[in-house]
């Protein structure tokens, strides 16, 4: 939201920009006080708190002309929340993919090199679109420019990666949220894709035929 100064005197020019300077005051202040209450449960659901600045801007570019000064409106828990989500998505764009919890360590052993081509043969395109040099980094802690775009559906993706040797399938659902984007661009839940592994136990999902294919070419290369 910005000023107009068409048809406006140096006065009202300087009653507006007073308007404006004291709009970002209190909805600095009043973000301050919501999140005195919400930084405990966004730190632990969400995973980071925004940037007070950032918040302040976002939620200011969002008002009307005729919703600021005596009409700007109380921020909502909800819309904190919101903003906590998108701007945790942002951050994980372009995470540095170094440690345990941030790449794929496949345990098939000198066969791990021939599983990484086999899974990306039959991935791509139809359930994620990266290049095989940028795929390979997933299993070998280099860094992408960019978490992968998942196609499939969340039972999908963890049925499949659920069935596959890791050394570090003990973490598999934070590795997995660390690498994948969902269908919608947005961050998995940890949980959530927990919630799906049990799902895809007890019912026939859509492409279960698909992961048990790749599931059973990867144990027939396995045993070659």
């Amino acid at each position: 939201m910005g000023l107009a100064d068409a048809g406006l005197s140096e006065e009202k020019l300087e009653q507006a920009k007073a308007i404006i300077k004291r709009d970002l005051e209190n909805i600095e202040q009043d973000f301050r006080k919501q999140l005195h209450r919400l930084d405990s449960y966004i730190k632990k659901n969400i995973g980071a708190i925004p940037r007070e600045d950032d918040f302040v801007k976002w939620f200011f570019d969002k008002k009307k002309i005729n919703e600021t000064g005596k009409n700007l409106s109380k921020i909502t828990d909800e819309e904190i929340i919101c903003y906590a989500k998108k701007y945790v998505e942002e951050l994980h764009k372009y995470v540095n993919f170094s440690d345990d919890n941030t790449f794929l360590k496949l345990n098939y052993g000198p066969k791990n090199p021939d599983v990484i081509k086999l899974l990306y043969n039959n991935l791509n395109p139809e359930k994620i679109e990266i290049s095989f040099s940028d795929f390979e980094k997933i299993f070998n802690s280099q860094k992408i420019n960019e978490k992968i775009h998942w196609k499939g559906t969340e039972i999908e993706l963890v049925s499949l990666f659920t069935s596959i040797k890791f050394e570090n399938r003990n973490i598999i659902y934070v590795v997995l949220s660390n690498i994948f984007l969902n269908k919608k661009n947005r961050l998995f839940s940890v949980n959530q894709l927990s919630v799906s592994k049990s799902k895809s136990t007890c019912t026939e999902y859509k492409a279960k035929s698909f992961v048990e294919k790749v599931i059973s070419q990867i144990k027939k290369l396995e045993k070659s």
